[in-house]
């Protein structure tokens, strides 16, 4: 005999289907939103909205940037991209701007 967890509510911004886990009831289980997809000049942002079953939130961000074919150059890119994001996210949330790498 199959047990089959029972549905649980999901928020009104949860998509639900495959991409919540959390409406079946695993221990692990997470509400997700459909992804918000922005093209830019410089590459694309990804961001969903996750709610764990205990209600802690967050929101994932995948960024994808083109960088110079010059490797010197595509190394300070990538340091100082990932800078200006924790520097951005920080003051978005109004914490304090020093990194604690």
């Amino acid at each position: 005999m199959i047990r089959q967890r029972p549905p649980r509510d999901c928020p009104a911004w949860c998509a639900g289907g495959h991409l919540c886990t959390a409406q079946y009831g695993y221990p692990g289980g997470e509400h997700r939103s459909h992804p918000i997809t922005v093209r830019t000049g410089y590459g694309v942002l990804v961001c969903t909205r996750v709610q764990n079953r205990a209600g802690r939130g967050r929101l994932e961000i995948r960024l994808q940037v083109d960088l110079s074919r010059n490797e010197v150059r595509a190394g300070a890119q990538a340091v100082l991209v990932a800078e200006e994001v924790d520097a951005a996210v920080r003051r978005a949330l109004g914490q304090s701007t020093s990194a604690t790498a």
